[in-house]
């Protein structure tokens, strides 16, 4: 597994020289703290939200009697002067702006809207493996070499 961070900004033909390179085991970490004010993560609402209603009124559905939470966890985004190198992106995107998450871009990255997940920095370690406390020293070292 290779996990690419990213700190900078990045022109459109590395991005692919780099996923070309690495291949499919290649995902993408992004310090957003840089244009976090310029992102806007808004829940999504549904609805349906109602779990009884859902799971006794759907009958037409594949998941009839069982309910369905698989979007609890989904966000809308909107990203102001968005940065459109990544709008070609062929690699799973998280951005990191700082807290104990990361926002995994599902669709829409480098443009103005879409959607994604919030998983913590945690869950992601273990998934893909790797020292939590590394990469949190890794993303505060580039932010002071950045200040400098």
């Amino acid at each position: 597994m290779v996990i690419e961070l990213q700190n900078s900004t990045i022109q459109k033909p590395v991005i692919r020289k780099r996923e070309n390179f690495y291949g499919e085991r290649m995902v993408w970490i992004i310090n957003g703290k840089h244009f976090k004010e310029n992102f806007s993560i808004l829940k999504i609402l549904r609805i349906d939200e109602d779990e009884e209603y859902f799971r006794f009124h759907s009958p037409l559905s594949k998941t009839y009697g069982k309910v369905d939470n698989s979007w609890k966890n989904e966000f809308n985004f909107s990203w102001s002067w968005c940065r459109k190198s990544w709008s070609d992106v062929q690699r799973n995107v998280f951005i990191d702006f700082g807290d104990e998450h990361l926002f995994w871009v599902k669709n829409g990255m480098g443009t103005s809207f879409g959607k994604g997940k919030k998983i913590t920095k945690e869950k992601f370690i273990d998934k893909y493996g790797g020292d939590l406390e590394l990469l949190a020293t890794v993303i505060e070292n580039s932010d002071k070499k950045i200040e400098e």
